[in-house]
């Protein structure tokens, strides 16, 4: 759960920006806690000012500051474009207070040469949709490791990191290669997919303004299924400033970049929409996400040939599978009507059973989780109150021999 009422609403100070090499950090320091937001550009060089770590810092003021001071110049025009930042996401989420940013002054402004465009890629249906989408006009591809993949899971973090590189080799462009511990300090504080990763990735495209002039943001949901995210059409070029501007790409269908992407080999041998941790797979083939997406290939007639993912879908556990949000229950019926379309009978008779059967599970599931949390809370309590109880203890019997000490000592 992020912090909020706890912190003390002052005045955030983002300060100590430094450049070393490969590597740029500033510390963010709110209610008397530092936090230093670092990134590290493999193999190259990350461009110099404040506009990064101000992105990245600004959803955690919002949640916990009444403003943010800037000890060094910012770009005005990024500064324009994070008050409609501000305005969009305190008005989706009241726990987002706007603030004041205040910097030191404005960044000189000095033309900027031209540079090239570049996506977000994380070997996700979503991502592989917007490369093959945009590929002519394509120069780079950028992996950030810390983003749905922890730094500290240094094996899948490689595993899914050789994907990107393998799919940037087969289509001749570059990889660029981000590492960022910026997650490990916003999820403190803020919901990491509602209210944040659009903040890391501006906080990304703006550490790389020296090669990109343009950012291409692979979109997760149809005009029609739009709802308030981290990442969203109306949000995302907001935080651009003068030197970058940010691009929501591909705001269509699961089945329309589905059928763009069945025809590539490339993107179904290294395809991974997978979130889940501690399965040792690059796909589990058993959560929700696996599942839509085997429903998906399947209705497509390429699920065989997808050697990231099984090659059935489980129609039991499609049947059973929970369903959280009205979202989710969306994108199943999606997916029901495509089966039956397609001629997959059984397939789209699971997927109604899902939708009939999943909210209710989703929700037994949620009620067990608060269950388990209140025991959990009362368990730390008691745990607190016995650990009183010994150092109390503890101290009796220290004064206690202390006396007795005493008493023999007089006595003598």
């Amino acid at each position: 759960m992020p912090e909020s009422s706890a912190v003390p609403r002052s005045v955030a100070r983002l300060h100590s920006l430094t450049r070393d090499g490969d590597r740029a950090q500033a510390t963010l320091t709110i209610g008397g806690k530092e936090h230093v937001l670092s990134h590290r550009v493999v193999g190259g060089v990350p461009a110099d000012g404040y506009e990064p770590f101000v992105a990245a810092a600004l959803p955690i003021a919002m949640r916990t500051a009444r403003g943010l001071n800037v000890d060094g110049p910012v770009a005005p025009r990024q500064l324009e474009g994070l008050a409609g930042v501000q305005r969009i996401l305190s008005g989706w989420y009241p726990e987002l207070a706007p603030v004041e940013i205040e910097a030191a002054g404005p960044r000189n402004g000095t033309p900027w040469a031209e540079r090239g465009t570049a996506c977000f890629f994380s070997a996700g249906l979503d991502s592989f949709y917007s490369v093959l989408r945009n590929l002519e006009r394509l120069d780079s591809l950028i992996f950030i490791h810390g983003f749905d993949v922890l730094l500290e899971d240094a094996e899948m973090r490689e595993r899914v990191a050789e994907l990107a590189r393998r799919t940037a080799a087969e289509y001749g462009l570059e990889l660029v290669e981000v590492e960022t511990d910026i997650k490990n300090v916003s999820r403190r504080y803020c919901r990491w997919g509602d209210q944040y990763h659009g903040a890391m990735l501006a906080s990304v495209g703006l550490l790389l303004a020296d090669r990109f002039e343009r950012v291409l943001i692979p979109g997760s949901a149809p005009g029609t299924l739009l709802h308030p995210w981290g990442s969203h059409p109306d949000l995302d070029p907001l935080w651009g400033s003068d030197a970058v501007e940010f691009v929501h790409d591909g705001a269509v269908t699961r089945a329309e970049k589905l059928e763009l992407i069945k025809d590539s080999p490339v993107a179904l041998d290294n395809l991974r929409v997978c979130f889940q941790r501690g399965t040792g797979e690059l796909n589990c083939g058993r959560c929700e996400k696996c599942l839509r997406t085997m429903v998906g290939l399947k209705v497509a007639g390429v699920l065989e040939r997808c050697s990231t993912l099984p090659d059935e879908v489980p129609l039991d556990r499609l049947a059973r599978t929970p369903i959280p949000t009205g979202f989710l229950l969306q994108r199943a019926s999606e997916n029901a009507a495509a089966a039956e379309t397609a001629g997959h009978v059984e397939l789209a008779a699971a997927l109604r059973r899902m939708m009939r059967d999943g909210p209710g599970r989703a929700a037994k599931l949620e009620a067990r989780k608060r269950r388990r949390r209140a025991i959990d809370r009362r368990v730390k309590g008691v745990k607190r109150r016995g650990r009183r109880v010994r150092r109390w203890a503890r101290r009796r019997r220290r004064r206690t021999r202390r006396a007795v000490a005493e008493l023999r000592r007089l006595r003598s």
